[in-house]
């Protein structure tokens, strides 16, 4: 009987381990503004595992493939691991009633890259290689095991 092979465990293993090391490391970092802000945190960043299904249910040969493990984060999140140099044009800011205006400038932020860091420390991509590793090697045996057994019989 063929088993059906489904990388949906690792995956959830894998985001676990990824999640809790990304919050470990961001939870070190200030409030993007000081009080309450409009945007999430990087304190509530996440890696969302991402999947491809392949087969048929109805043939019974419908198996599921870890395709991607990806990070979600507010957008100032990528722009403190990348960096920034750009012109912002001028333009206008409301709070609390007064409105403020402010010329157009250069923005600047170097890179500090944390995002490395954070895949590293997980210890994520070791245990992905080897648990995806350990579920081919057992489809491809199994595979093989089938075309030898039908080829004897022709």
């Amino acid at each position: 009987m063929a088993q059906n092979f489904n990388d949906k465990q690792i995956g959830i293993q894998a985001s676990g381990r990824l999640t809790a090391a990304l919050r470990g490391k961001t939870r070190g970092f200030a409030n993007h503004y000081n009080g309450v802000s409009r945007e999430k945190s990087l304190r509530e960043a996440t890696a969302v595992p991402r999947y491809k299904n392949y087969g048929l249910v109805r043939n019974g040969n419908r198996n599921t493939y870890l395709r991607a493990i990806s990070l979600k984060m507010s957008k100032h999140g990528y722009i403190r691991h990348y960096g920034v140099d750009v012109s912002r044009s001028a333009g206008s800011r409301e709070r609390n009633g007064t409105v403020y205006h402010f010329r157009n400038h250069m923005m600047k932020q170097t890179a500090k890259p944390f995002i490395d860091e954070v895949i590293r420390r997980s210890g994520v991509v070791n245990f992905v290689s080897e648990k995806i590793a350990e579920s081919r090697g057992e489809e491809i045996a199994q595979n093989l095991a089938v075309s030898i057994s039908n080829f004897q019989r022709s």
